[in-house]
């Protein structure tokens, strides 16, 4: 086995996507995502989720508007439809196919990953990234993925990278996930395990003497500090503000969110 943080994550977005069939409901869209489906079954908060998306992003429905690391589509279900035209890209392939299956207006989903991005300099208005940074492990590689953000993005374009956990509160964020968890136990219970749907695998010690260096499925919560995507910001040349995270959000005050605004000079 290997330590590879990407192939890992990826293998974790892959599998979850392939149990699901059909048209994926809100609680099997977090299962994809690695989301706890019990708290966003609360209408108002992805709703206040949503609002803040588009106010702190500045968007309108004369927006072009790129995600990066949509997974299975959990927030272009809210935010296709408050732009002219949304692209979700991720580098996962099977959630961009569950993606797909939503049907969403003016909406498109294409295997693209973030850094290495294939559009042109300046095609979209807007671009976001919203709780995927967590998955990455070292400032060095979000720095990557946002400057390719930030180059896609036009002149005066804003560029959001969204909940981020806050290292300066990392052990008073554990315990209120800690305390988050046990709320929602006691009100719906564990969440159930997902069932998959019958299909043959090549069993896995059979796999592990094929490619004994394949990767376990995974991810991992990562922490940053503000200091570091200011520090990013200067070095871009493009001004960058620090906001809270949406205010009905049981995490408000131990993630935040950075919007980059690109010069128009």
């Amino acid at each position: 086995m290997t330590t590879d943080w990407k192939g890992s994550a990826q293998r974790f977005f892959e599998d979850r996507a392939e149990i699901v069939p059909g048209v994926p409901s809100s609680d099997e869209l977090c299962f994809i995502s690695g989301r706890d489906p019990r708290l966003w079954r609360h209408a108002a908060l992805y709703d206040d989720m949503i609002d803040s998306i588009v106010r702190q992003a500045d968007l309108s429905g004369d927006t072009d508007l790129l995600e990066v690391g949509c997974a299975a589509g959990f927030l272009a279900r809210g935010l296709a439809g408050r732009v002219r035209h949304y692209v979700g890209v991720d580098m996962a392939e099977e959630p961009l196919r569950v993606a797909a299956r939503l049907g969403l207006p003016r909406a498109e989903f294409r295997h693209e990953e973030g850094g290495r991005l294939s559009f042109q300099s300046g095609r979209f208005d807007r671009v976001v990234s919203y709780d995927m940074m967590t998955n990455v492990p070292r400032m060095e590689t979000v720095a990557t993925i946002v400057k390719d953000m930030v180059r896609v993005v036009k002149p005066g374009g804003r560029v959001m990278v969204g909940s981020i956990p806050d290292e300066a509160s990392r052990e008073a964020y554990q315990e209120v996930v800690k305390a988050v968890g046990a709320d929602l136990d006691a009100r719906y219970g564990p969440v159930p395990p997902a069932q998959p749907k019958p299909r043959w695998r090549m069993p896995s010690r059979w796999l592990g003497a094929l490619w004994p260096s394949r990767v376990e499925p995974g991810i991992v919560c990562y922490y940053f500090s503000k200091q570091a995507f200011l520090s990013l910001g200067r070095e871009m040349g493009v001004a960058t503000v620090i906001h809270e995270i949406h205010a009905m959000n049981p995490y408000r005050g131990y993630r935040f969110n950075v919007v980059y605004t690109k010069s128009t000079a």
